[in-house]
């Protein structure tokens, strides 16, 4: 992949760091270190901040408003935007083709906020396979991100677990379980590891709340969501948006991206749990369990967790489909005080 590729992979905003190449789908090295991480920098302006927000649905003041005069900020999420160049790479050395790098399932996402990200802010974002491991499903590669800014001060930090179905490990590739041993979809930290990783808040950490689970807010998934999120987020997959493409995938038709859904669920418990400010999220972690595709409905509903002194506070939230179905579990929101 060349350095025009990875460009448009992002939406043309970013250029591979350290190199004239950049991360290669199908396998081919990247520029890299020692240790295996590569990357992409670029500049964010106002323009590319309100189109990711309107993708989403999203016109509030915060994000939206340029008579601002505090300005605007990134959507909680955008920071998917950077990252994507480096996603659809795919694992180096597995020999997967594009074709397997674009089924891949994105079965779980942790998010940890250091500042927001605000239009000028030229951003570095590396990125390297955390872990690979043989499931009964295919190979599920976690991906670990960081965003600095100028300085390298830190900007946002994230991992996600994408699982490629069908695929085989090579032999003396990555180090997890065997495929008789790994069932599930999402990335199964070791004992302990939970309340240690730097993007994924502890549940153990927020006692359980005496308050019920509410319902506070939803959306509708119409045919075009997914055109306009690939054409706003710069975030392109065949099969969001191509029938032919989705089937091929082994999907009955196309699905909305997993990070579109995350975005919109994050901008609800923004506005009814959180005054509208977006900028008083800090951590957050949530797995993908299911689809959702055009006609369908999601009902997001979120309980306040009982912070320990000192601790940050907490939602826990889920998403469902109108007929039952789980989308979005285990989702956990750590954010500031007021």
């Amino acid at each position: 992949m060349d350095a025009e590729r990875i460009a448009a992979a992002s939406g043309g905003g970013e250029r591979p760091a350290g190199g004239e190449r950049g991360p290669t789908a199908g396998g081919a090295d990247p520029p890299s270190g020692d240790d295996g991480v590569v990357g992409v920098e670029g500049t964010v302006d106002e323009r590319r901040l309100r189109a990711f927000a309107a993708g989403v649905g999203d016109l509030s003041a915060p994000l939206f408003d340029l008579d601002s005069p505090d300005g605007i900020v990134a959507h909680p999420v955008f920071p998917v935007c950077l990252e994507w160049p480096l996603v659809v790479a795919g694992p180096p050395d597995l020999g997967l083709d594009d074709a397997a790098v674009h089924a891949g399932l994105h079965v779980s996402h942790e998010i940890a906020w250091r500042r927001p990200i605000r239009p000028g802010d030229a951003l570095r974002t590396t990125g390297r396979v955390e872990t690979l491991e043989q499931r009964s499903a295919g190979i599920l590669a976690v991906f670990a991100f960081a965003t600095t800014g100028d300085g390298g001060g830190p900007v946002v930090e994230s991992r996600q677990g994408v699982l490629y179905r069908g695929s085989t490990l090579p032999a003396g590739a990555g180090a997890g379980e065997s495929a008789a041993a790994g069932e599930g979809a999402g990335p199964r930290p070791p004992a302990g590891a939970a309340a240690a990783s730097p993007t994924r808040p502890s549940r153990s950490l927020h006692p359980e709340s005496t308050e019920p689970s509410e319902d506070v807010g939803g959306f509708r998934v119409d045919e075009a969501d997914a055109v306009v999120y690939s054409e706003c987020s710069g975030i392109w997959n065949p099969i969001h948006t191509d029938p032919r493409a989705a089937r091929a995938a082994g999907l009955p038709r196309p699905v909305l991206h997993g990070t579109a859904t995350l975005a919109r669920v994050v901008s609800a418990l923004v506005e009814a749990r959180l005054e509208g400010d977006p900028t008083r999220l800090t951590r957050l972690a949530v797995r993908f369990t299911a689809p959702i595709s055009a006609g369908d409905r999601a009902t997001i509903s979120a309980t306040r967790l009982r912070p320990l002194p000192g601790r940050r506070r907490a939602l826990a939230f889920t998403t469902r489909r109108a007929d039952g179905t789980t989308i979005l579990a285990d989702g956990l929101l750590e954010t500031a005080p007021a």
